[in-house]
């Protein structure tokens, strides 16, 4: 078992946030509906919303609400 050191668990935050984020503004830009960005993710409406509301909510923390 290995241990993860703070630096790499830092960096996975980072990533994980940074690719919800680009999940929202992927949906932002590109789609009109949480039932068409659903469909072209082959994802539920469900986990859809889910992915889109967690990225808007890292975007605005990051951004002030931009």
């Amino acid at each position: 078992m290995s241990t993860l050191t703070m630096k790499q668990i830092e960096n996975t935050v980072t990533a994980t946030g940074l690719k919800f984020q680009n999940y929202y503004l992927d949906y932002l830009n590109d789609f009109l509906t949480i039932g068409g960005y659903a469909r072209y993710y082959n994802i539920t409406e469900t986990d859809a919303n889910k992915r889109i509301n967690i990225g808007r909510k890292i975007h605005e923390a990051k951004t002030g609400g931009r």
